[in-house]
């Protein structure tokens, strides 16, 4: 149970209630994993290949606006999961009977999320340009999502800009989410000592 009564589900809900265009959101299973690398000893590089791995986002589903905001629908597939999977929500959404592409402003941070980073971590979203999102605890670190929406190309350049963030983003989520062509963070609990949905700190 989150420390908190605002979760990354209200969160997704304030998306919609502040975009009211959108009429449903995508999703993905997915396995977290526990380890990235192996541990190097100092000056040791990164095994080249392993690091260049990427794998494809896949098992996406659409949930419309009236079963995000059904009564325990989102717990409801959690419920579901298999052991070691994780809920994930995706950035690129549509809007209107054109079918816009569109971005949630989404980051994953690697700073961790104790008081004294709180503030560094907002500044840090106030530094790429975001005024109306939320901040949460992930587990290890904090996950940004922005309230209002992007196209694509400011989706491109807001990532390319995150990445000038040193030390405080996530940059290999970065490099994986550019070549996905959206980006996704975990709303679900995430198995072991993260074993709960992750929770709003800050909301502006």
């Amino acid at each position: 149970m989150a420390p908190t009564e605002k979760t990354a589900f209200d969160v997704i809900r304030q998306i919609l209630r502040s975009n009211a265009m959108l009429s449903s959101l995508r999703f993905g299973f997915y396995k977290p994993s526990l380890v990235h690398f192996k541990e190097r000893k100092t000056g040791q590089h990164r095994d080249q290949f392993e690091a260049t791995e990427h794998s494809k986002a896949d098992g996406h589903f659409d949930l419309s606006r009236e079963e995000i905001f059904q009564d325990g629908k989102l717990e409801e597939i959690i419920e579901l999961l298999l052991p070691g999977q994780a809920l994930q929500v995706f950035s690129l959404t549509h809007t209107g009977q054109i079918k816009r592409r569109v971005h949630i402003p989404m980051i994953d941070f690697e700073i961790e999320p104790f008081e004294e980073n709180l503030g560094f971590a907002l500044n840090s979203v106030k530094a790429l340009r975001q005024a109306y999102g939320a901040l949460l605890v992930s587990g290890g670190s904090y996950h940004y999502y922005g309230y209002k929406l992007m196209t694509q190309m400011e989706w491109e350049a807001f990532m390319y800009r995150a990445l000038l963030l040193d030390d405080v983003v996530d940059r290999r989520w970065i490099g994986h989410r550019l070549l996905d062509g959206f980006s996704n963070l975990r709303i679900s609990p995430k198995q072991g000592k993260y074993d709960y949905i992750p929770y709003v700190v800050s909301e502006f």
